[in-house]
């Protein structure tokens, strides 16, 4: 198990009585520094899309800007490159991961390594 793990809710789970930033900076260790943990929120929220949306309160944002949150959240911790993606699409899966992992009746079905073009 890493030392760090992040999770991401298939809900949006915004705390409503917060904006954006501190949904964001939520979980943080508490000695990060105020200015530190606000530009980690600014450059997670500019990665999904999310720039200068900082101070609006979660009920302003769009059904999909809510969701984008969430991986905001995920990024401003710095994860390492792992992600586990749990989806029933199984086309969804195969065309986004380098692994994928099928269940059947809650057990393990198959176990997939894809092969795949690093570029994509």
């Amino acid at each position: 198990m890493p030392d760090q793990v992040s999770v991401v809710f298939q809900d949006a789970r915004l705390l409503p009585w917060q904006r954006v930033l501190p949904n964001v900076v939520l979980g943080l260790p508490p000695g990060a520094a105020r200015r530190g943990r606000e530009s980690l929120a600014a450059v997670g929220l500019a990665a999904v899309g999310l720039a200068g949306r900082e101070r609006a309160w979660p009920n302003e944002l769009s059904g999909g800007e809510q969701q984008r949150v969430a991986p905001a959240r995920f990024l401003v911790r710095e994860p390492r490159p792992s992600v586990l993606l749990v989806t029933h699409d199984v086309d969804e899966a195969i065309a986004l991961a380098d692994r994928v992992l099928v269940l059947d009746d809650h057990d393990s079905a198959d176990d997939d390594a894809a092969d795949r073009d690093e570029s994509r």
